[in-house]
């Protein structure tokens, strides 16, 4: 739940850490450190996008409040675009990550595990290009490659701004297709992108049955062709190299 939208109620509104100081507190009871992702969306900025009519999702999709079958209790607004407000953005990503920096001003109280790991987004890729399937149920991001490196940039900026020492991570590949593959060569194909980010990040899930690496050898060959060495975190794995439980753990 590092969703701006849960955040932030208006522009002028003070922050709401009450959720991801939850979060943050049940990581480090289990002495876990905690990978955050940001989500940067909220309907009131979303709603002052020229083009905000373009950025909605389906009625369909999984994470609207009013589809949460699975008891998950987080959701994603209506509209998922780019911040249209880039200052508004970051002063809230600057003071987020100043809240679980760990340098002893404006920290959590009873911060013992800072956070120092934060991810911009999820599987901006997953639903790119009209003929993506599942689309109307699974649509983390209404734009693209281009946009999606924008966010990156400034969102590295916002970060940095509030801690030098932070890791960033790329949003994670939805997998290792070349359709997904191809939007993240597009998003570092932009000037800037390279430096935006310290982690490179792959998924291996439900659609990537027939991968016996997590997918890290081709997401790795995508990136080396792209002039990216970076160290790469797998972060959301599954495996399908047997037929039970036992056999693929």
């Amino acid at each position: 739940p590092f969703l701006w939208d849960a955040m932030q109620k208006d522009k002028n509104s003070k922050i709401d850490f009450s959720l991801t100081d939850a979060v943050v507190k049940n990581q480090q009871e289990q002495n876990y450190g905690t990978l955050a992702t940001i989500w940067p969306f909220a309907e009131w900025d979303q709603k002052n996008n020229p083009n905000a009519n373009d950025c909605t999702v389906s009625n369909q999709d999984e994470f609207l409040s009013a589809n949460d079958k699975k008891g998950r209790g987080e959701y994603l607004p209506f509209h998922r675009c780019n911040p249209a407000n880039w200052e508004d953005y970051k002063k809230w990503v600057s003071d987020l990550v100043e809240r679980y920096d760990g340098d002893g001003t404006s920290d959590m109280p009873g911060l013992k595990i800072p956070v120092k790991y934060w991810e911009v987004m999820n599987e901006p890729d997953l639903s790119y290009e009209n003929n993506a399937p599942d689309a109307n149920r699974l649509n983390f991001y209404k734009e693209g490659p281009k946009e999606y490196a924008k966010l990156l940039i400034q969102t590295s900026e916002a970060i940095r701004m509030a801690d030098k020492d932070a890791k960033i991570l790329i949003a994670g590949a939805a997998g290792a297709s070349e359709r997904y593959l191809n939007f993240y060569r597009q998003v570092l194909s932009v000037s800037g992108v390279k430096d935006a980010f310290d982690i490179a990040n792959v998924h291996c899930i439900s659609n990537d049955d027939r991968t016996n690496d997590f997918n890290v050898g081709a997401y790795k060959k995508m990136l080396s062709a792209t002039g990216v060495a970076k160290l790469i975190w797998v972060t959301e794995a599954e495996s399908f190299n047997g037929k039970t439980a036992e056999e693929n753990y």
